[in-house]
């Protein structure tokens, strides 16, 4: 890993102008809301980048028309603290075990809908636990889905 300090605002706000073309048309609602407190954090900012390009375009693919995402940050002292969440879909509570296990995917009826090999939450937790995170889902059936991505503001020795 290259690890320089990571501005999490800006890329959050990046990756959700570089995914315009799929929640704009959708008439998906975005917002991104960060606390003032939040600082850099060190980091990988290509494999953090990706990581959050898996949870904000999964937020958008398994949402409704007209639904909605909300992005938001806050920093206390020892961890940044990132969650995603739609109004989406929604995950069953039995699946959230497996869903960050490669090539797994929740369900005929959503993988249906919606292309993918299975591999985007297994990389993003691998990228998270890389930089000395973690990563939980909460979630209701037909209410959305929320990720909370944890990520220390100062990395151990390895």
């Amino acid at each position: 890993m290259s690890i320089k300090p990571v501005n999490l605002r800006a890329l959050c706000e990046r990756t959700v102008e570089r995914l315009k073309p799929l929640w704009q048309p959708r008439g998906i609602k975005m917002t991104v809301n960060f606390s003032a407190s939040m600082k850099t954090i060190p980091g990988d900012e290509a494999l953090l980048s990706q990581a959050l390009n898996h949870l904000v375009n999964n937020a958008i693919l398994f949402n409704r028309p007209g639904g909605s995402v909300r992005i938001e940050g806050v920093m206390d002292l020892d961890e940044a603290r990132l969650t995603f969440s739609d109004t989406g879909e929604g995950i069953p509570e039995s699946e959230f075990a497996k869903i960050f296990d490669s090539f797994y995917q929740v369900a005929n009826f959503l993988t249906r809908k919606v292309d993918g090999i299975g591999l985007g939450l297994s990389i993003t937790r691998r990228i998270v636990e890389a930089h000395g995170g973690h990563i939980r889902v909460m979630s209701k059936l037909n209410e959305g889905t929320t990720f909370t991505v944890r990520l220390p503001v100062t990395l151990a020795a390895r």
